[in-house]
């Protein structure tokens, strides 16, 4: 491509902002969503102020992501979204708890009683806290992204997490996710033509620009039979992750690479024959990226400019 790559902290990429800030045309995001949000939007907003492309969003379009009361609002007229709790009227336990801005499952309880509920109030501050309806079933990751070839948004099949001991009553904390002893099972389900449509309507509603992925909960009342597809009247959506974490052995990353492999296109053809399998997918997303953002903002990379990472 012509380009040299830089990888850097934030603090030296600023300095080269400071000081020679048209040296570099489009920066890889490498932050992650463990963190409160106030630090994932930085670099994308940086970006945003010296009109440099980031991979994969925008501040903004993250920002939405990191919110989960703003995404679910954006989402209620699309898709099946678990009822809020107001606490108004006696409630149906078990009722789900989680922070607003923060990623990775962190904070997210589940109550069974009145008595757990006021014990975790005594703890936080309820204003940086929702309260759902809890849904019985699994969790379900789906992903999307931007082909630039075809200018259209691609729906990948969906990731299912299904607990070994086929508890409906289960949410995938990230005490559970660091437990080695917790055995979760994923596997990958198609969806419906209904779901796709509706994730496309969102994506496009809320501009993604490259990639992101949507959770879901997956209503069921057993869980020890997959099923053959995802119906859209058994999801209801959950949250958006625009940062979603890409490396080997992720499920993202595999249900994109499976993706590939079971399409046509040119470019999948050549990423087939031509790349090693283990980043693959990677590659092939930040091909469409950068294609993308190059034609949005109507740059050419030259042989002394630089990305960022």
């Amino acid at each position: 491509m012509g380009c040299e790559p830089l990888i850097q902290d934030i603090d030296t990429f600023i300095d080269r902002l400071r000081e020679q800030h048209s040296d570099i045309s489009f920066a890889v995001n490498l932050n992650s969503g463990a963190t409160p949000l106030q630090n994932l939007g930085l670099l994308p907003t940086l970006c945003g102020w010296f009109d440099i492309p980031c991979f994969p969003n925008s501040s903004d379009v993250l920002m939405i992501g990191e919110r989960k009361d703003v995404a679910k609002n954006l989402a209620s007229n699309l898709f099946q979204t678990p009822s809020e709790i107001d606490f108004t009227s006696d409630e149906e336990w078990p009722i789900l708890a989680k922070p607003i801005d923060m990623g990775n499952s962190r904070g997210v309880n589940l109550l069974s009683s009145a008595d757990q509920l006021n014990a975790l109030l005594k703890k936080i501050d309820p204003q940086s806290m929702m309260f759902e309806q809890f849904i019985p079933g699994t969790d379900v990751t789906i992903p999307v992204y931007w082909n630039s070839i075809q200018s259209r948004y691609v729906v990948a099949s969906a990731v299912l997490y299904e607990p070994v001991n086929n508890d409906v009553k289960w949410i995938y904390t990230h005490d559970l996710k660091l437990d080695p002893t917790i055995r979760i099972e994923r596997k990958i389900v198609p969806i419906d033509k209904t779901t796709q449509d509706a994730i496309i309507k969102y994506a496009t509603k809320i501009q993604i620009q490259s990639l992101a992925r949507i959770d879901f909960r997956y209503r069921s009342d057993l869980i020890h039979k997959t099923p053959k597809m995802l119906h859209f009247d058994d999801l209801y959506f959950i949250e958006l992750n625009t940062l979603p974490t890409l490396r080997k052995g992720v499920n993202f990353l595999e249900v994109i690479e499976d993706h590939i492999l079971a399409v046509n296109w040119d470019d999948a053809q050549y990423f087939k024959k031509n790349i090693d399998p283990s980043i693959r997918a990677l590659s092939f997303l930040l091909f469409h990226s950068a294609i993308s953002f190059e034609a949005h903002t109507q740059r050419r990379l030259r042989p002394d400019k630089k990305i960022a990472g």
